[in-house]
Order: structure tokens, then C-alpha cells, then sequence
């Protein structure tokens, strides 16, 4: 299985874990609870004995269960609804402010190169950026349910106080966590732990409410009593509580320690620049406020940081990450645990003075062109990876663009105007059609944006237009609710113009809708995980069939095409579909075949995506256009795949 797969298989089962170990802490806080209450009702019994009670009574461990119960989960699900946006819940919340893709300021020029970079490298989504602008130690985060909808946020320190090779190693330890499906498990911990805390934090406030009925009540000796019970209470529902959201946090310090060592070790390899992410560790160690964030809801996101970023108040046994020294010496084995301190402002002078050098007009730092060959057979393996052979193809790509249509891309009304103008047909009718229903949007202006861009856009080479469309996602998600239902009917619009899709239509339509959708609420239930490849077939048959005929100009090699892809699959021979070259291949097609098939195991998605390789591979070729709808499909499965550097 490849890397990636197994990767997303882990995270499965550690969620699997993490559920049964929610289930156990509210479990043991129930029995807790159950004991502490009758203690406390002995207690206000003065002729009882707490061990001349029976031990067990049905009707008050039922009440109390189902009243935790709906605590814990009642929290829980606040918690999970208030994060169900996404990434961008998260770094606001931390106070982050996002940054504008068409930013001027250097250090943000730099910072959206680098995410851009590693972004085209991972054949993700160029996700939304994020500076914490209040804090000044170095930190950064990654956030998100999804692939496709991670952002990733930095202090104002690593921002400032970080060489480009640095904070290149730093962005790739965070895109190592948004491929994983770290992110996700993230998330679910700040929501698992939320549900716990809510018992401490009722304890909390049954303990305030009673102090303040005592004070107005010093008079009444009978009142005194009742408040003097609801503060033993809500004393001890804060201990109940504050213990297991104690042995909880073990449970997160000990899966995020992991993980940061896996993360770290997937920088290097990355950038193959061991000194990077070294020298980012290395400076945390150097400055008095390290990796230190001092917002109040720190602890909170406290195992999603790249460094620790709270300090400890208990043993180093609770710290969500490992020792400094010890990932250092992971990583450069020569180092001797000693930091050396530094000024922050020798520090940031100096990071200035590069930064001004490289960023201080357009001649940015983009690299050479990939020239490796990459065969067919390995684009499976390439999924959820993210090489130095990559981080070439990336940078040759940027280079390469145009910097009209990159600086297109960068606000959401040229980007807009970008998306349209690559679905302008050649044909004179159709594109006369098109520029009729790009005016009829009523956008000021942007027809002749368009006709603009066109002139640009003739001059892009074709594999370079899926990195240009990743680039302009980013602005697009920032355009208001009633802007983007106007940009959306027009992409069905100027597809549907002819009556005909192409392929790098269809390809356009699903990555920019897929990443989009979602955040304008447009985003379709999706139907209970399939495990089995058997329930499958028809979904998976009509993909094949439509690769197959897409891919291929005459039947019998389309058929080759199908049948060597069902076989790949493992698709039985009496469940393989009739061959129909008249099929219609339309969007609606295309999309009910993908919805069917989107939540399903990392093992299925595996098989799914071989056989649709082999189906386009079968004359061991891949253009460009079947490179760009398997990049739709895998996009579409959650499955990032990177640039290839021979095509």
C-alpha cells in the first residue's frame, strides 16, 4: 500500500481509539460521579452511614448517567458544530488575521511563495494563510477537517524572525500534518476534550453560584446549608472533571509527540535541508519567548502548534510536543543541546536584510524546471507525497507563469475573470456565446478583464493551467456569499455553452466547486462510509467507462481502456459494464458517479485510483488532459497528487 494510504489509514484507527477512549473517561466519570453523590447524599443524612447504604441504586445511577451524558455530549457537539467551518474557526479564534494573496509587504510575499510552493508541490489546494499578529514567539499551526480545506496560520515571529529556508522547513511540517490527517484528529481532540471539561466547568459554576447565595443569605441557617451542599458538589464535579481532562491530555501528548517526529522527519525529506527545520528548532531555543503564544484559548489548539506553545504548568510528562533537543538531535545528530541566546532584533535584522534582498522586487526565487521522468505506473505512489523533485516541478512552474496571470490569481475579481477566460472556447460561435453570458453576470468591468487576460492566456502552456486555477482558489474564497452564486452559475453557464464538456472543463468545474462549495454552504451530505468494493461497482463502472471514453479517440482502444482498468480493480467479469461509446459524459454524469464513491476507506480509494491509472495508461501514455481528470478524481477522494514533471 502506498505511503499515503497507510497514513490515512492510521489516523482512521487513531480516531477509532480516541472514540473508545471518550467512551471510557465519561464512563469512569459517570461511576465517579454515582459514588461522589452518594457520599454527599450520606452526608446531609445525619442518621445514615455512607457504609450502611446499599451500594447500588438503579433509579439514581440512571438519572445521573443520562445527565452527564448529555453534558459531555451536549459539549461536545457545541464544541464540534462551533469548528465545523473549518480551519479558519480555529486561527481566528487564536486571533489570526488572514492574509491578503495579492499582500505587498515582504515577509508576507515571502510566506505566500512558500505556501504556494509546497502547495503545488502536494498537488493540494494553495490553502488560505493565517498570521497571529500579537505573538512574537515562533509557532505555527495547521487546521482543517479536509485536505481541501486546511489553512495554515503563523506567528508574527515566525513570520519575522525566520530565514526562507527556515520557514520553508516549517511549512512543510505543517503540509505533512494537512496530507496525514492530523489535522482532522485535531480537531476531534479539542472537541472529545471540550465535552470533558463542561463537568468541571458546571462543578465551577455551581461552586460560584453557592458562594454568591451564601453571602445573601447569612441570615437563613437553612439556606446556608443548601448552598454549602451545592459547593461540596461543585467541588467535586470540577475535581471529576479537571481529572479527566488530566489523563486525557496524557492521551494527546502522547499521539502528538509522534506525530511531530514523523512530521519533522517528512520537512527534511522534503526540502532534503536538514539545516531548515533544524534552524527554526534552534532559534526557538535561542529567544527568551520561544515558541510561546499567550493567547487565552492557547491551551486549547495546544497539540496543534509546531512547537510547544504554552508552558507547562505540571511534569514535563504533559508537554504536547517532545524536547527540543531531542528533535534537534533527530535531525542533526551533531548538535550538542546547548542554544546559544540571541537578540530578537540581531535576529530580525538580519532575516530583513535577506528577505529585501529576495523579495524586494519581482525576481523572486523560483527555481529551475523538473526534467526527471516520471513513468505512469508510479503516479499511485506519488499521492499524498511531496518531494524535492516536486518542490523543482513547483517552482519551474511559478517560474514559468506568466506574472500577469499570476498576480490574476491573487484578488477575487481578476481571479474571476482568470477562471472564465480559461473556459473561452477557440471556436468564434461559442466563444461569442460565452463573452454574452460573461456580460449578462452584470460584474463591473469584467468582461473586458477578461478579454484582458485572454491575451496572456494564449501564451500558458496547458499543464500549467490546473497550478494557475489552485493559485486563484485561495482569492476566490474570499469573495461574499452572493458574489461567489453569481461566479458559480456562470462556470455551469459558459461549460454548458455548446452543449459538450471537455475534459479540462469537467476537471475546472469539480476542483473549483469542490473547494468552494463548502464554504458557501452549497456542500452535499455525504452517505455513510462503504468498506466494501462489491457496492461499489456501478459508480466505479461508470467512471471507467467515462475515463476510458474520454481518454481514447477510437472504441476498441477505449474498450481496452475500460476492460484493463475493471481489471485492475478487481471488478468481476459478469459485473463489468456493457460498453457504450454513445454514453453521455456530462458533469451530472461524472458528478453522481464521484458523490457515490467520495467516503469511502483509504484501502477502496487505493484500488479505485490504480484502476483509473491503468485505464489511461493502457497505451503507456498520459497527456495532459487525463492528468487533469485524475487530478479531479483524486482531488475529489481527498487524495492530493503532485504536478508531474514529464508531461
Amino acid at each position: 500500500m502506498a505511503t499515503f494510504f497507510k497514513h490515512q489509514n492510521r489516523a482512521r484507527k487513531s480516531t477509532t481509539f480516541l472514540l473508545f477512549l471518550y467512551i471510557l473517561s465519561v464512563i469512569t466519570i459517570i461511576i465517579g460521579t454515582y459514588f461522589f453523590i452518594l457520599w454527599l447524599f450520606t452526608l446531609t443524612n445525619n442518621n445514615t452511614s455512607f457504609y450502611s447504604q446499599p451500594l447500588w441504586h438503579p433509579e439514581m445511577f440512571k438519572h445521573i448517567s443520562a445527565s452527564l451524558i448529555l453534558l459531555v455530549g451536549g459539549g461536545t457537539m457545541y464544541k464540534s458544530l462551533q469548528l465545523s467551518k473549518g480551519g479558519s474557526t480555529v486561527a481566528e479564534m487564536l486571533g489570526g488575521r488572514l492574509v491578503n494573496q495579492s499582500s505587498t509587504g515582504l515577509n508576507e510575499r515571502r510566506l505566500l511563495n512558500i505556501v504556494q510552493e509546497i502547495a503545488i508541490a502536494s498537488g493540494t489546494k494553495v490553502p488560505p494563510i493565517y498570521i497571529l499578529d500579537r505573538e512574537k514567539g515562533i509557532n505555527a499551526f495547521a487546521a482543517g477537517f479536509k485536505t481541501g480545506q486546511a489553512v495554515i496560520a503563523v506567528s508574527r515571529g515566525c513570520s519575522e524572525l525566520l530565514t526562507r529556508d527556515e520557514l520553508q522547513g516549517v511549512i512543510a511540517h505543517e503540509f505533512s500534518h494537512i496530507i496525514n490527517g492530523d489535522m482532522r484528529l485535531n480537531i476531534r481532540l479539542m472537541c472529545i476534550l471540550h465535552g470533558i471539561l463542561v463537568i468541571a466547568l458546571t462543578g465551577y459554576t455551581l461552586v460560584r453560584l453557592s458562594s454568591r447565595t451564601s453571602q445573601y443569605s447569612s441570615s437563613n441557617s437553612k439556606r446556608n446549608g443548601g448552598g454549602g451542599i451545592f459547593l461540596i458538589l461543585g467541588a467535586g464535579l470540577m475535581i471529576l472533571g479537571y481529572t479527566g481532562v488530566f489523563f486525557s491530555n496524557l492521551i494527546k501528548m502522547a499521539v502528538s509527540r509522534q506525530r511531530e517526529f514523523l512530521a519533522d522527519a517528512s520537512a527534511v525529506q522534503f526540502t532534503r535541508n536538514p539545516s531548515g527545520i533544524g534552524g527554526a528548532l534552534k532559534k526557538i531555543g535561542s529567544i527568551t519567548l520561544g515558541s510561546r503564544i499567550s493567547h487565552p484559548r492557547a491551551e486549547e489548539a495546544s497539540h496543534m502548534f509546531f512547537a510547544r506553545g504554552i508552558k507547562s504548568k505540571l511534569i514535563q510528562l504533559l508537554s504536547t510536543h517532545p524536547p527540543l533537543d531531542k528533535r534537534i538531535k533527530k535531525i542533526d545528530p551533531s548538535f550538542d543541546g546547548i542554544f546559544v541566546y540571541k537578540s530578537i532584533a540581531e535576529i530580525s535584522k538580519n532575516v530583513f536584510e535577506e528577505t529585501k534582498e529576495k523579495y524586494g522586487n519581482n525576481d523572486e526565487d523560483k527555481g529551475d524546471f523538473a526534467t526527471s521522468i516520471l513513468k505512469p505506473e508510479k503516479i499511485v505512489d506519488k499521492i499524498g507525497t511531496f518531494d524535492p523533485e516536486s518542490l523543482t516541478t513547483a517552482k519551474g512552474i511559478l517560474f514559468t507563469i506568466p506574472l500577469f496571470l499570476l498576480s490574476s490569481a491573487q484578488n477575487p475579481y481578476s481571479a474571476q475573470a482568470l477562471i472564465f477566460c480559461l473556459l473561452l472556447s477557440p471556436e468564434k460561435e461559442n466563444r461569442r456565446k460565452q463573452l454574452e453570458i460573461i456580460k449578462n453576470t452584470k460584474i463591473k468591468g469584467i468582461e473586458e478583464e477578461v478579454i484582458q487576460t485572454e491575451k496572456i492566456t494564449k501564451s500558458l502552456e496547458k499543464k500549467h493551467r490546473l497550478p494557475l486555477v489552485d493559485l486563484a482558489l485561495a482569492s476566490l474564497l474570499q469573495m461574499s456569499k452572493s458574489q461567489y452564486f453569481v461566479f458559480r452559475k456562470a462556470v455551469d453557464d459558459l461549460i454548458h455553452a455548446d452543449d459538450h464538456m471537455n475534459v479540462f472543463e469537467y476537471t475546472l468545474h469539480c476542483i473549483v466547486l469542490r473547494h468552494l462549495d463548502p464554504k458557501f454552504g452549497k456542500e452535499n451530505p455525504i452517505a455513510l462510509e462503504k468498506t466494501s468494493l462489491k457496492s461499489l461497482v456501478k459508480p466505479v463502472n461508470n467512471l471507467l467507462l467515462a475515463l476510458a471514453i474520454l481518454g481514447n479517440d477510437s472504441t476498441e482502444d477505449a474498450k481496452k481502456a475500460y476492460e484493463a482498468g475493471a481489471e485492475h480493480c478487481g471488478i468481476d467479469k459478469n459485473l463489468r459494464a456493457e460498453f457504450n461509446t454513445d454514453l453521455d459524459i456530462s458533469t451530472n454524469f461524472l458528478d453522481n458517479s464521484l458523490k457515490k464513491i467520495i467516503n469511502i476507506s483509504p484501502d477502496i480509494k487505493e484500488k479505485i485510483l490504480l484502476a483509473c491509472v491503468a485505464c489511461i495508461t493502457i497505451d503507456k501514455t498520459i497527456t495532459v488532459n487525463e492528468f487533469e481528470l485524475i487530478r479531479a478524481i483524486s482531488d475529489s477522494l481527498d487524495c492530493p497528487l503532485p504536478p508531474l514533471s514529464n508531461i
